[in-house]
């Protein structure tokens, strides 16, 4: 049976034009890009709080950093001014300006009134703008939600992100589709994105979750950190095993190889710069997850105990495994053949294959990995023999 659109989706038909002062708006810090803000007020934030200049402020800060960055849409808007097909989507706030106006919040298009406010609060953006552009800063047509769906903003930044021109990252979608409560078939038709690309993200989400509470290393993960476990462990069902992966609570078992995890990932050595495991890809997905081979768990073993490197414990394991009726030969012509098919990838279709474009690049990445990593530990055995 095919799952039917929730009732609240009928609400973003509630959208009012409307023309307002650009002082009437207020920056969104409960939006799903602003990760550190979101996780000191998890209740949310009153529409007090809101407007406080300073947590305003604070917003407009994280927005202007590398990760985000307002550099491209500010460029954007002094060249052209704030066009009226870029409208932001508002709300009433239960909350007046001291002129009597009423404020709005933000429900999608943080960025936009990022950059609007960037630029006239900054009077080295303002210099050499025309008359005609700054009016456009001075107030912007908006569409005014007039509905009551307490989740509007996650339909509506979803509706635009999760497939859109603009994408969020793996781990802003991830939270978006675990906060909208829905089954995965549902979120399927709403967003164009699979059900097992859904599964994963929704997993890797509670993944997350769970590494974020952890006593030691918690407070050391970053949005980054998100790719373990979207990219790694649920990349690959040996991890998920070693972790004790329980689908039905989603969450790890074996808390033990759990902290290990975490721990390779996040403690530098003091000889070292840079962790044991420094790459979800290749080194956690194929390196580490080759070691957990019931076969190799002697090298697994001189690895945990800090006894051999991790890039030197997988080259062991590659050539314990070519010692076992390995054809060389016939290894060699399939990466004849892996070469010929990449070199002749008909790269204009596949750009304009919106389903599939963006794993092929991914899989070309890690390829590209995969290659430097076989090349350095193929030229250092060359430069031993020599």
């Amino acid at each position: 049976m095919t799952p039917q659109a929730a009732p609240q989706d009928t609400a973003l038909l509630s959208l009012v034009p409307e023309h307002v002062d650009l002082a009437q708006l207020f920056l969104d810090p409960g939006n799903p890009r602003l990760m550190s803000l979101r996780e000191d007020a998890p209740d949310g934030f009153t529409d007090q709080e809101i407007v406080d200049p300073q947590l305003q402020e604070q917003v407009l800060t994280k927005l202007a950093e590398d990760r985000i960055g307002l550099t491209d849409l500010i460029a954007k808007i002094r060249t052209n001014g704030f066009l009226a097909i870029d409208r932001i989507v508002i709300k009433p706030l239960l909350f007046k300006l001291e002129d009597d106006r009423q404020a709005y919040l933000v429900l999608e298009g943080n960025r936009r009134l990022g950059a609007l406010k960037t630029i006239t609060k900054t009077p080295s953006l303002l210099a050499g703008i025309t008359d005609a552009a700054k009016k456009s800063y001075a107030s912007v047509d908006v569409l005014v939600y007039t509905g009551s769906d307490a989740d509007v903003a996650w339909h509506i930044q979803g509706l635009r992100h999760i497939e859109g021109i603009k994408e969020w990252g793996p781990f802003q979608k991830a939270r978006y589709l675990h906060d909208t409560r829905r089954d995965a078939q549902q979120l399927r038709q709403q967003t164009g994105i699979s059900v097992m690309q859904i599964n994963r993200l929704l997993r890797s989400y509670s993944a997350f979750q769970q590494a974020l509470l952890d006593e030691d290393w918690g407070d050391t993960l970053q949005e980054d950190d998100f790719a373990v476990f979207n990219e790694g462990v649920f990349a690959k069902p040996s991890l998920q095993a070693w972790l004790g992966w329980d689908d039905r609570s989603k969450k790890f078992t074996d808390a033990d190889n759990f902290k290990t995890l975490l721990r390779l990932r996040k403690e530098v050595p003091e000889d070292a710069t840079s962790p044991r495991i420094p790459k979800v890809n290749p080194d956690l997905r194929d390196r580490f997850a080759k070691l957990l081979e019931s076969k190799h768990k002697g090298l697994l073993d001189r690895f945990l105990n800090d006894d051999l490197p991790l890039e030197k414990a997988y080259a062991q394991a590659l050539q314990d495994e070519a010692g076992q009726d390995l054809d060389v030969a016939a290894l060699l012509e399939m990466l004849r053949n892996s070469k010929s098919v990449v070199s002749k990838l008909p790269v204009l279709e596949i750009m304009r294959d919106e389903p599939h474009k963006a794993e092929f690049v991914r899989l070309l990445r890690d390829l590209r990995e995969d290659c430097a990593g076989q090349i350095q530990l193929l030229s250092a055995q060359l430069a031993a023999e020599d």
